[in-house]
């Protein structure tokens, strides 16, 4: 072999190590990234249900209060 390879072979190893970090740097960053995007659904599906259980709850609450209004009302006349 000549001294030449050699010293190429010196300069391709830490080129090829930057690389293979920065590749897996990448990947740990897409990782990262799909971590957060499935956070991110899945803290918009449960704000969706919070809404939607206030939303029926307060359903809920205005047709009692329609069904025992007549009812609260009759009472009021006959006292």
């Amino acid at each position: 072999m000549n001294p030449g390879s050699k010293s190429k072979a010196k300069i391709l190893l830490p080129n090829s190590d930057i690389i293979l970090k920065t590749n897996i740097n990448h990947m740990i960053n897409l990782r990262n990234c799909r971590n957060l995007i499935q956070l991110k659904n899945l803290l918009q599906h449960q704000q969706y249900y919070a809404c939607s259980k206030i939303t029926l709850s307060v359903m809920l609450f205005i047709i009692f209060s329609l069904l025992f209004l007549p009812l609260a009302y009759k009472r009021i006349i006959t006292d």
